[in-house]
This record gives C-alpha cells, sequence and structure tokens, in this order.
C-alpha cells in the first residue's frame, strides 16, 4: 500500500510539472508571451451602487498545472480580507482597516483572476472574471495554492518549477502588474542568493523566517507579488514575495522551498 501511495504520489509531481507544448513550443522562454501566457491577475472588483463598476489587479499568480495556480501567501490573504471587508453594510465598509483584521488561514477564500486576452484597459472592468479557491498555504515561505473552481477556464499554459536554485548572474525575466498596470514584463538579474532575509514589517524588529531567498534586479513592485521568476529555460524560479529598502531589489521565494511545499500538498492529498 505505502509502495503504491508513493507511487500515485510521483507520477502526480511528474505530471504538474510538465509544461504544454502547443502554445510554448514557437515561443521564446525569454519572450514576453511565454511568460504572459501563463500568469493570472488576480483583480478586486468596487462594489459601489454610485459609481460604475471598476476592478484593478492587486497580485499575480502563475500557472503550475491545467487548473491550479501558485502565488504568494500574503495575496491570498488579502483576498480573504477582501471578503470580509465586504460582508460589512455599506455604511461601515470606510472602517475596514479598523474593523477586519488580518485572515491567518484563508484557505477556501475565493480569489478572481484574468489573463491578459481578458483586460480592457487599467482599472476597467474586464471582459470575464473567474473564481478560484484557495486550497493550500505555506506560512514559513510566503506560498499559496489555489484552484480553479470552473471547468470553463481561459486559454492558458502553465510552467514548470525548476530542479534547482538559480545562481547569481542568470538572467530572468518577471511577469506581473506593478501599481495595477496589467501584466508587465521585465528583464533582470539574479544579483544574490540569500539563505534568510530579514522582513521590515510596521515599525516592529525585523524578523527572519523562510529562506532561501532569491534576490533580484528588476522593477518588481506591488502587484508583482506572486508572480513567476522564469529562467532562460522558461522555468519557474522564483515566486516574488516581498521588496526591501534597496534599489530596485525584490525577493523571491526560491525553487526548492515551492517544490516542498507542492510535494506537501500532494502528500495530503490537497492536490490531485
Amino acid at each position: 500500500m505505502l509502495y503504491k501511495r508513493l507511487f500515485v504520489f510521483i507520477f502526480a509531481l511528474l505530471l504538474a510539472s510538465c509544461a504544454p507544448m502547443t502554445k510554448l513550443a514557437v515561443l521564446q522562454p525569454s519572450s514576453p508571451e511565454f511568460g504572459k501566457a501563463a500568469a493570472v491577475a488576480f483583480i478586486r472588483v468596487s462594489a459601489s451602487d454610485k459609481l460604475p463598476r471598476r476592478a484593478g489587479a492587486y497580485c499575480t499568480g502563475v500557472w503550475i498545472n491545467k487548473d491550479t495556480l501558485l502565488t504568494a501567501l500574503h495575496c491570498a490573504r488579502a483576498a480573504a480580507r477582501m471578503a470580509e471587508t465586504a460582508k460589512l453594510p455599506p455604511e461601515l465598509q470606510p472602517l475596514a482597516p479598523l474593523l477586519v483584521g488580518e485572515v491567518k488561514d484563508p484557505t477556501g477564500y475565493e480569489m478572481v483572476y484574468i489573463v491578459e486576452d481578458e483586460v480592457t484597459g487599467i482599472d476597467t472592468m474586464p471582459k470575464a472574471t473567474h473564481s478560484s479557491k484557495i486550497v493550500a498555504i505555506d506560512i514559513k515561505d510566503d506560498l499559496a495554492i489555489v484552484k480553479a473552481v470552473s471547468d470553463k477556464m481561459p486559454d492558458h499554459t502553465w510552467l514548470p518549477v525548476a530542479n534547482y536554485n538559480p545562481k547569481v548572474g542568470d538572467k530572468v525575466s518577471v511577469v506581473g502588474h506593478p501599481s495595477g498596470l496589467y501584466f508587465t514584463f521585465f528583464n533582470g538579474m539574479v544579483s544574490a542568493i540569500r539563505e534568510t532575509m530579514p522582513h521590515e514589517a510596521n515599525d516592529e524588529a525585523s524578523v527572519t523566517s523562510g529562506g532561501p531567498y532569491v534576490q533580484v534586479f528588476s522593477g518588481i513592485w506591488h502587484g508583482n507579488s506572486g508572480g513567476p521568476v522564469i529562467s532562460e529555460k522558461g522555468e519557474i524560479v522564483g515566486i516574488v514575495s516581498f521588496g526591501y529598502s534597496a534599489p530596485s531589489q525584490g525577493f523571491c521565494i526560491a525553487p526548492s522551498s515551492i517544490k516542498r511545499f507542492i510535494f506537501e500538498a500532494y502528500r495530503k492529498n490537497l492536490l490531485k
């Protein structure tokens, strides 16, 4: 029985790491279209009755198989907090920062996403929206796995997670939505690998958690969180986690941590 479970587990992992080649075969891994085809924008939709409905990107995700997305845990928590805010009466929603605390475990909450073809403009409503549900989280490494809810998903491709951590000097590309600018692509370079990293938060003493981190020299900014760092081979070599008080430096969860998280999700039957 143990061997059978092990075989199923390994087979599922191999299946999840295989990227479809139908659309990617004609694209170079370093091209903007390559990364954009595997990325999504997680969006928030305004609920005002007095103004036209608007939508804006707050985080990024990347497909790792046909119906599964990877993003940052703090993005999943943001989605959960928005859902709790929406439950407040309209007159109390301006006070949401005081009334709604952080949702420590956002498992089960919805995240609404779109793909590039559905964008109509900055902050305008997209052509369509899609629903997904948070199914697994990793508190230590700021990661979350999100599962598409509907069988009618938009066309997309997916990327494998690298079996190695990148090296200093490696060229990479990043896809995301800095400040809500949908599907922004830029090139970068791995500037360091940090085994640990102090997090700066709310004027509290810095604490060290997680690691290793892939430090990337690029234009990473708010809205890139949860998005992929892509190697020249077309593999995920990082998931954007946070910035720091240094020019043009973004910090990303390393492939070794990502793989460990995905393995654990399969072991717990959270992924199939």
